[in-house]
Order: structure tokens, then C-alpha cells, then sequence
């Protein structure tokens, strides 16, 4: 009833479920493995999102915000070089797991691994995480990451700069990106 026939809702209560130990799957057969009573079915595809977020470890719930702002697709090296200031392959490998991101076979960043939300709602969710400062703040460093890349061309990735200036605090550095 809650879910309104939206197998997003289904897939993301099956992932928090699966996630608190209530259910596993065993050669290919999914069992009870847990307190079921504990479980209440959230009234909300943003609340199961939310709360599937939440149980991460603080260092992994972080990155995946991080990862947010970047965007639907992300690059780990900008994740970790510019908003995080650390390798973050441990946490990467976690928001694999959880089924929260998957890892691209290409990147449009040379020499980066690309990563994907597995869904937009994902992202959405994980961006509204994140109060609207710090935000801004998170927007102006991914495009001033992006402007110093080394090995970028004349007008490579000039799109994703002035995006990420226009969200920043200083939207009229997106002008020349822009034009």
C-alpha cells in the first residue's frame, strides 16, 4: 500500500531490510534472518532512502554526500582530492556494497575511476542531506578542482565548471564558462 506499485520503494525496503539483517539471501533464496516486528515500512521513498543513508558509517554517509555534489555521475579523485582532502577508496567500496553507487566501465575524466548513483532519487536524497552553505561552499570547490585539472584541454569540462559555479557562492565566476 505504501508503495503505490513504485518498484523503487519495493527495491530500496528490500536493500533496508537485507541492510539491518531482518533478511538474507541464500542460494538465491531469500530467508528471515531477523526481528521483522523491529521493521516499520517507512511512509516514503525519501524516508527509506533517508534511512538506508543514515545507517551508513559516518566517513562513508560523508563521501556519498560529497558524492552528491559532484553529481549523478562522480569521479572518486575529485571526491577525495577536493571535498573530503583524503583518499576515500574504503568508503567507495562500502557505497558499492550497499548498492548505493556502482563503478562506471569508462570515465569522462582521464585517469579517475567514474562512479554512478544507482538511481537519481539517490542522489536527491543525499544532496538534501547537506545544508544549503555548506553546499554552496562544496559547489565553488568541486568547479575550482575542475579549472585546475592539469591534463584539461582549452574548454574541456568548461559545462560542469559553470554549473558548479552557478550553485556556488560566487555564481558570476560561471560567465566565462558559460560563453
Amino acid at each position: 500500500a505504501h508503495s503505490g506499485g513504485n518498484p523503487l520503494f519495493i527495491e530500496e525496503i528490500v536493500k533496508a531490510l537485507t541492510a539491518g539483517g531482518t533478511i538474507a539471501q541464500t542460494d538465491e533464496v531469500w530467508r528471515l534472518a531477523g526481528d521483522f516486528e523491529d521493521f516499520e515500512v517507512p511512509d516514503s521513498i525519501d524516508s527509506v532512502i533517508t534511512t538506508r543513508i543514515d545507517g551508513l558509517e559516518p566517513t562513508a554517509r560523508k563521501v556519498l554526500q560529497y558524492a552528491a555534489i559532484v553529481g549523478r555521475r562522480f569521479w572518486s579523485n575529485v571526491v577525495g582530492d577536493a571535498l573530503a582532502q583524503r583518499p576515500v577508496d574504503t568508503e567507495m567500496e562500502a557505497l558499492v556494497e550497499a548498492s548505493l553507487v556502482r563503478a562506471e566501465p569508462s570515465s569522462a575524466v582521464a585517469g579517475a575511476t567514474e562512479y554512478a548513483f544507482e538511481h537519481l532519487l539517490l542522489q536527491e536524497v543525499a544532496y538534501g542531506g547537506l545544508l544549503n552553505r555548506v553546499r554552496s561552499e562544496l559547489h565553488g570547490t568541486v568547479a575550482a578542482w575542475f579549472e585546475k585539472l592539469p591534463s584539461r584541454e582549452p574548454g574541456e569540462y568548461d559545462d560542469w565548471i559553470a554549473y558548479h559555479f552557478e550553485h556556488s557562492a560566487e555564481p558570476a565566476r560561471a560567465v566565462p564558462y558559460l560563453e
